[in-house]
């Protein structure tokens, strides 16, 4: 990354992390400390040094840092493009406004295609009026620099949990129901379990999703959709969870070709760039061992995230898998350090991809 880009970061930190608590306390009210920014590896690492901590509580603290770790790192993607933008010297608030337009995807919706609408914005009565609002706030800006304190739904990568305790337990005892027909399973001493991080996951979160400000490649995470579950009774609930779960289970050797041997597996993410499509799967499987091998992961039967594409460009295919859900939740938190931000800059800039109805970030060269 160029030093350049990082020049603002020991600026921005402390209004980020006044900004961070505001958010988080408004979102949720789970409560969540917030401390200063350090890479993931290293807080991660520092974090569950201790073997007396719960699962619950090691949950909690993941998808506290996870959340703090992606708020800073979009904010500071949004400050370090202003800077960009200014340095192009644009005659008019509006002309930057229009090149800001292709990070912050609503802001101007000239290249929005039409009838999209990002999953923050499924429709349901809450999110409605939760969409208007946002959508009033971007249409209300009118300076770049207003672009700094505009709220996004996602700026922090969670959308928080909906399930109530009742919901919570309805939803595990049905996937456990869904996933054990679906592998066959013939007695109690082979049942499969939902593993206790995914239980202590459904407690803090519904699913993880970034805004994406880069417009590059990524993947979400949902276990379940938002809304559709109020004044349900408990039959109409649990009915509701066993028509989620059959309806959300994909057979991973029919879709892909994978080195895998799958028992259950549930698609819990679909996103997409360009004409490629990207899955989410979490899955019940054994790695093929030369697999394993290869990617250093474990061999046996066991729940995995599993990520995976479409391309029309072979080689871009990729299959990544993750042992554990904290470690999906680290890395997707991460994303900033796998950014090439030369390669950013050339697609969102000099539209090197073909995106944008503009041939470049600079409306007047065109």
């Amino acid at each position: 990354m160029r030093s350049d880009l990082l020049s603002s970061s020991s600026q921005l930190s402390i209004h980020i992390a006044i900004d961070a608590s505001a958010i988080m306390a408004e979102q949720t009210p789970i409560t969540l400390t917030i401390r200063g920014a350090e890479s993931s590896e290293q807080s991660t690492s520092q974090l569950f040094s201790s073997s007396s901590m719960s699962m619950g509580e090691k949950m909690r603290k993941t998808i506290e840092l996870y959340r703090e770790k992606m708020y800073t790192s979009n904010k500071k993607f949004i400050y370090d493009r202003i800077e960009d933008i200014e340095a192009m010297n644009l005659p008019s608030e509006e002309e930057k406004l229009v090149v800001m337009g292709r990070f912050w995807f609503l802001l101007n919706e000239w290249h929005r295609r039409e009838g999209w609408n990002p999953p923050w914005m499924a429709s349901n009565a809450k999110k409605d009026i939760a969409s208007k609002t946002q959508l009033e706030s971007e249409r209300a800006v009118k300076r770049l620099e207003d672009v700094k304190t505009l709220p996004h739904p996602v700026m922090d990568g969670l959308h928080p949990p909906e399930l109530d305790e009742t919901q919570r337990q309805l939803y595990i005892e049905t996937f456990e129901t869904v996933t054990n027909e679906l592998a066959k399973t013939k007695d109690e001493a082979q049942w499969i379990r939902m593993p206790e991080e995914l239980k202590s996951f459904l407690k803090y979160a519904n699913g993880l999703e970034g805004p994406n400000f880069r417009y590059g490649k990524a993947y979400d995470f949902h276990m379940y959709g938002s809304g559709g579950l109020e004044n349900k009774s408990i039959e109409e609930t649990r009915d509701i969870f066993l028509d989620l779960h059959k309806h959300s289970h994909e057979c991973l050797q029919e879709f892909f070709e994978l080195e895998f041997e799958a028992k259950a597996a549930y698609i819990c993410g679909e996103t997409f760039w360009l004409d490629c499509c990207y899955y989410t799967f979490y899955a019940y499987c054994r790695l093929d061992a030369g697999f394993a091998k290869r990617h250093k992961r474990g061999h046996d039967w066991a729940w995995r995230i599993v990520l995976t594409n479409t391309s029309c460009d072979e080689e871009d295919l990729e299959t990544k898998v993750f042992d554990s859900l904290e470690e999906f939740i680290i890395w997707h938190g991460s994303w900033d350090e796998r950014m090439d931000v030369e390669e950013m800059r050339e697609q969102m800039f000099e539209n090197s991809m073909g995106i944008f109805q503009l041939e470049s970030g600079y409306p007047d060269l065109d």
